[in-house]
């Protein structure tokens, strides 16, 4: 697809970073990030979808809905045991479908879990205290705040992901 012509310039760039250290390649589309992956096996790559009730809620309010990547309708499970499979190292979910039982499923898969986008505070509380590795946020003080707050005397980390 058209989307792929940025993975040579992408592959280039990381090969000639010195900084690549924590830094992650996150996607909605599969078949790119499996591509970087494969020419890039030390970048982490980030696998994002749509949620089936998500991906229903965008087609009922647009029909005509057109997406620059292939969409899979699979369960939340699957789509954990796909990004597994294809070697990703972390997944992104939207944060209202997560629950403590998919973050452990994916923890025991060797995927971070990261949720995306959480902008309000007591969505970001509990996330963090239901144990997910990053949170994507618009609002990256107030998450630094509540990590602050909760984890002071704990060795756990939250990465704070900017949304751009």
């Amino acid at each position: 697809t058209k989307n792929h012509d940025i993975i040579p310039a992408l592959v280039d760039l990381l090969d000639r970073s010195s900084c690549t250290s924590g830094l992650f390649v996150s996607s909605f589309d599969i078949d790119l990030l499996s591509e970087l992956k494969r020419r890039t096996p030390n970048i982490s790559c980030a696998y994002a979808f749509l949620d089936n009730e998500r991906l229903d809620q965008i087609i009922k309010n647009n029909s005509k809905a057109k997406f620059d990547f292939k969409v899979i309708r699979k369960s939340l499970v699957d789509h954990i045991d796909c990004a597994a499979a294809l070697g990703f190292d972390q997944i992104n979910f939207r944060w209202s479908v997560l629950t403590p039982e998919l973050v452990n499923y994916a923890h025991q898969h060797g995927l971070l879990v990261n949720s995306y986008v959480v902008d309000e505070q007591a969505a970001m509380l509990h996330l963090v205290k239901m144990g997910v590795d990053g949170i994507i946020t618009n609002y990256p003080n107030l998450l630094l705040n509540i990590v602050a707050n909760i984890w002071a005397k704990s060795v756990s980390q939250i990465r704070v992901i900017y949304a751009l």
